[in-house]
């Protein structure tokens, strides 16, 4: 609710009930003494950490790779293509899972 004479600015990251759960975690992350935390894979994660840098909410420094890379995420140029894009969307690292997650036996389809 907006009250009548009250200033409202766009906000520029998009917030979502994600956002609002990971920003809680975050804070108690920072009052546990945690300066630098790295959540690798979540595209949530380079709008809150732009919040975070920006001052709008507490946090520590979040290092992000947007973006996994996975045994089907394609051929080596379709690979350095993802780096490029995690890059110029501002990751901070790449994340390569080497091998199907634990869930799928741990094996990538070629092995099976």
């Amino acid at each position: 609710m907006v009250r009548k004479n009250s200033v409202r600015t766009a906000c520029p990251w998009r917030i979502t009930n994600s956002t609002l759960y990971e920003a809680g975690n975050l804070q108690a992350t920072i009052e546990a003494g945690f300066t630098t935390v790295q959540s690798l894979g979540a595209a949530i994660d380079k709008d809150v950490g732009d919040a975070i840098n920006a001052g709008a909410i507490p946090g520590p420094r979040l290092l992000t790779s947007i973006h996994q890379i996975t045994e089907k995420s394609g051929a080596p140029a379709k690979l350095r293509e993802m780096v490029r894009q995690t890059k110029a969307e501002g990751g901070d690292v790449i994340k390569i899972f080497a091998t199907a997650s634990i869930r799928d036996w741990g094996q990538a389809d070629h092995d099976r």
